[in-house]
């Protein structure tokens, strides 16, 4: 049960890049904005990509923590 929702907390922030870039792609073929405006949507882009980044990795380092049981043994020692 507890690997289903990482997999799905996984996939979901994968995606979620995914459709933030298609929107930035979007925008560029659509809307045709200027430097600044092209500027403000990939930093914006980047900065979302990024929160996703480490999302994924605080959700690897969970992971680890159970499955080599590190949490189990810190909490047993304090």
């Amino acid at each position: 049960m507890l690997k289903s929702k990482k997999k799905i907390a996984a996939i979901a922030l994968v995606s979620a890049v995914v459709l933030i870039w298609a929107g930035a792609f979007l925008a560029l073929v659509l809307f045709k904005p200027n430097l600044a405006q092209w500027t403000a949507i990939v930093t914006t882009c980047a900065l979302l990509s990024e929160a996703a980044l480490w999302a994924g990795v605080a959700l690897l380092g969970l992971t680890a923590l159970d499955k080599f049981r590190i949490w189990a043994r810190i909490r047993r020692k304090s």
